[in-house]
C-alpha cells in the first residue's frame, strides 16, 4: 500500500467513526463527514487506478 492509499484509508475510517457518532440532527456535520468519506474513497480508487496503469 502506498502513502496515498494509506492516507485515504485513514481519512475514510476516521470520517466513518465521526459520522457514526454524530447525532441525527447535526445534518451539516454529517454532510461534511459524508463528503470526506466520498473524497477519501475517490482518492483511494484513483490511486489504485494510477498504480495499475503505470
Amino acid at each position: 500500500m502506498d502513502v496515498v492509499g494509506l492516507f485515504a484509508a485513514v481519512v475514510f475510517a476516521l470520517s466513518w467513526l465521526a459520522f457514526s457518532r454524530t447525532p441525527e440532527h447535526e445534518r451539516v456535520v454529517r454532510l461534511f463527514l459524508g463528503a470526506m468519506m466520498g473524497m477519501a474513497a475517490l482518492i483511494g480508487l484513483f490511486g489504485l487506478l494510477l498504480r495499475l496503469t503505470s
